[in-house]
């Protein structure tokens, strides 16, 4: 479980704050599909060649 969340933590720290946060409350009230779907939107938005998201 504290890998998930670390995961999260980091996978939403490539948007911007206001909305890395919106990503985070969701994992936190148990809207993971909620979240997930803000983060994909987010990085399709806001993607510069982000490389590889692994690293």
């Amino acid at each position: 479980m504290t890998d998930d969340v670390a995961l999260w933590d980091r996978l939403a720290a490539l948007l911007p704050e206001a909305e890395a946060r919106q990503v985070r409350d969701c994992w936190n009230i148990g809207e993971q599909e909620a979240g997930l779907g803000l983060l994909v939107s987010g990085v399709l938005t806001h993607s510069s060649g982000t490389g590889d998201l692994r690293s």
